[in-house]
């Protein structure tokens, strides 16, 4: 909604948000709800919280395709 309001499209729209959380600004989001920008603590952590666990999950992207051998599917096939 926010994209179309601002008569931009969803990639520049998530550019500019990264620009400004670059700039120390509070901006949270919601799994495909959207941004929202915390009103207390409690808000900031939940919002800390996300994003903690979802660079674990892609730190853990990362280690699988830099540590797996490039088999690594015959090898669980043959288990």
């Amino acid at each position: 909604m926010l994209a179309k309001s601002l008569n931009i499209d969803l990639r520049t729209l998530q550019s500019r948000i990264e620009y400004l959380q670059k700039k120390r600004c509070a901006i949270g989001s919601v799994d495909n709800l959207g941004y929202f920008i915390p009103l207390n603590e409690e808000e900031r952590r939940a919002g800390i919280i996300k994003k903690q666990r979802s660079g674990i999950t892609i730190n853990n992207a990362v280690n699988g395709y830099t540590l797996a051998e490039l088999d690594w599917i015959d090898q669980l096939i043959k288990e």
